[in-house]
């Protein structure tokens, strides 16, 4: 038969009168091609002193090796065995490429190009840490590392991380990780473990959203962390405190924006990614942190996005929505257009009146309604989110941006400014309208 041909055939069995057809079946000739290369084509985290394989193409008598760290590689001769053993040890973290030509008494057969990457003395860049994709039985883990590397996660409901395990690979590009485990109970505590190849496993642990019928929730909402690390690292250690003592407080974090001082990687490494900081690190790694962007993220489309896929409506604007429990909460990106008539509003309007959820929050940077600050209040606010906010049954309107505390009511809706996360603290002054 032809080599590297696919052949089909089928039996009709016959009875007298009577033929039954049959099903078809096919099969794949041999090829004159080396194949199934050993490690497989495209593997990471490949150990730096590895034996390379391969079974032969039809009518090979020798094969010629190439191997290097260009494509194909590099001609290394030829040889009658089916292995290889590069002279080692290869570099840490490199892509290697491989190509074996058959030669037979036809002549030489070209192969196909084969890669792998070797294990990198990789270390856990950020994370892991959490984003809740809005299902009440899932949980996304994210995490990042500074070369490419095989890792894998695993989870279950106590520590010997039973119920479910994966490999994972990069998106992006920038070495980033994410799983998202799915099939989980509600209002379940889960323990997780990420392992990146040659490093001791990370773990971390998360209580699953409660059910859709729940009739109460604890969480915790903040705002403007940017780079006041050693403050947030306290507040993140007081979670810590409360949740330990209290499990049903193990949820999530509503942030109001402001999460760094500036939308740079150097920015988003020293402020919430530095592990000496380790109450932020465990924390980050046992809760979700939902929020919203703030003026101090830009656009957001150098860092924010890349490092919160949060389920965004209308990417690459920030607003999206989620349902946790009894509680409906909106994010509102205030950089993007939000008036009326604005894609960002039509969508708010759709957002909120079809939510039948006890509990309406919508998370903002700016307030509409605070004790005065560097900022004041916003007038956008004040027109356009506060008459929302009236009609469709909306009781808290989360902000930050000014650096303190307050809570404004106005005609039932409660407006409260956190911004006092981590930044440096704005005066409150005395006589702003319907502060509590």
């Amino acid at each position: 038969l032809a080599l590297n041909s696919t052949y089909y055939w089928r039996v009709d069995e016959v009875n007298g009168p009577n033929t039954v057809k049959g099903d078809v079946w096919s099969f794949t000739t041999q090829s004159d091609k080396a194949s199934k290369p050993s490690p497989a084509s495209g593997a990471l985290g490949v150990t730096i002193n590895p034996t390379l394989s391969w079974s032969a193409g039809y009518g090979a008598v020798s094969h010629d090796v190439y191997f290097g760290t260009v494509s194909p590689g590099t001609f290394r001769g030829n040889q009658p065995g089916t292995t290889y053993t590069p002279a080692g040890p290869l570099a840490n973290a490199i892509p290697y490429y491989w190509r074996i030509d058959e030669v037979g008494p036809s002549g030489t057969i070209t192969g196909d190009v084969w890669n792998f990457t070797t294990a990198g003395f990789a270390t856990m860049r950020k994370g892991p840490y959490l984003i809740y994709p809005g299902n009440n039985t899932q949980m996304t883990v994210l995490w990042q590392t500074d070369v490419t590397v095989g890792s894998s996660i695993a989870w279950g409901t106590d520590t010997s991380y039973s119920t479910g395990s994966a490999s994972t690979t990069e998106y992006g590009t920038d070495h980033q990780h994410k799983y998202n485990i799915t099939s989980l109970t509600p209002g379940t505590k889960y323990y997780y473990r990420v392992t990146v190849t040659g490093n001791p496993p990370v773990t971390g642990s998360f209580r699953t959203a409660p059910a859709a019928d729940a009739t109460n929730v604890k969480f915790f909402m903040y705002g403007d962390t940017r780079n006041g690390i050693g403050n947030h690292n306290s507040i993140a250690g007081q979670w810590i405190s409360t949740y330990t003592a209290d499990p049903d407080y193990q949820t999530m974090a509503l942030l109001a924006g402001d999460w760094v001082s500036a939308d740079g990687e150097a920015e988003w490494t020293a402020q919430w990614y530095t592990y000496s900081y380790t109450n932020i690190v465990n924390a980050t790694a046992s809760m979700p942190i939902m929020g919203a962007i703030g003026n101090h993220e830009g656009s957001g489309g150098t860092c924010f996005e890349k490092y919160h896929p949060f389920p965004y409506a209308a990417a690459p604007a920030d607003y999206y929505s989620f349902d946790y429990g009894p509680v409906h909460v909106t994010v509102v990106d205030q950089y993007t257009s939000y008036t009326s008539g604005s894609a960002q509003y039509t969508w708010l309007v759709n957002d909120l009146s079809t939510s039948t959820k006890k509990w309406k929050i919508i998370v903002l940077h700016a307030p509409g309604w605070c004790a005065g600050g560097s900022h004041g209040n916003d007038g956008t606010v004040q027109s356009t989110i506060q008459p929302l906010c009236v009609t469709y049954g909306v009781q808290i309107v989360l902000a930050g941006h000014n650096h303190f505390y307050s809570r404004a009511v106005n005609n039932g809706v409660h407006h409260i400014t956190s911004g006092s996360g981590g930044a440096p603290f704005y005066a409150v002054a005395a006589g702003w309208p319907y502060v509590v």
